[in-house]
């Protein structure tokens, strides 16, 4: 290829990233808490975020939602059930998506743990478009007993399927599980369940 040819190759290439018009980023958590644990997904004209926070002298998971431009974020809802002692509870990870209009949010707790740091997955959904969830978190089952072995990971995905009926979505969490039941060093296994 010329070096004209290349040129023009390359500018072409780097137009549509010009044409993103990036933004400057915005303030969307609370700036008195401790924020962490963020996930963000986008699906035609929503946009949603989850992180854990500490605001407010509580400890819980947040939704914020925007449009799907993601330029202006309403104001942050609770996820969980907060069935958890505030003490206890702790976020280490968090997989957020929308699809077909709901969000869906996955993420690990401790709140079983029999021994230290051993979390569980647990699992929430919204089809209002983030402005609610359901009222009681579900444990999603990471192919050993629930309250032992360590979930270190888990990433979530979903396929609306017909938008109109959350029911028949198809929910995908894959999980990275350490099996305390093997020798040291426990072996990290991967784990699916949809």
């Amino acid at each position: 290829m010329r070096p004209s040819a290349t040129f023009l190759f390359c500018l072409l290439m780097a137009a549509p990233l010009a044409a993103q018009s990036p933004r400057t980023p915005g303030l969307v958590a609370n700036p008195a808490g401790h924020a962490y644990g963020p996930s963000v997904a986008c699906d035609a004209d929503l946009s949603a975020m989850v992180w854990f926070d500490s605001a407010a002298g509580g400890f819980g998971l947040q939704c914020a939602t925007a449009d799907g431009r993601g330029v202006a974020w309403g104001p942050a809802v609770p996820v969980d059930d907060g069935t958890t002692p505030t003490a206890w509870k702790n976020v280490y990870d968090s997989s957020c998506a929308v699809a077909g209009g709901n969000v869906y949010v996955a993420w690990s707790d401790p709140r079983l743990g029999i021994g230290l740091g051993d979390r569980d997955v647990w699992f929430q959904r919204s089809t209002n478009g983030g402005a609610s969830f359901q009222p009681t978190d579900l444990l999603i089952d990471k192919g050993l007993p629930p309250g032992l072995c360590d979930v270190k990971e888990l990433r979530m995905a979903v396929d609306a399927g017909v938008p109109s009926d959350p029911n028949d979505d198809l929910i995908a969490i894959l999980m990275m599980v350490e099996n305390d039941f093997t020798p040291p060093p426990w072996d990290e296994e991967l784990y699916l369940n949809y």
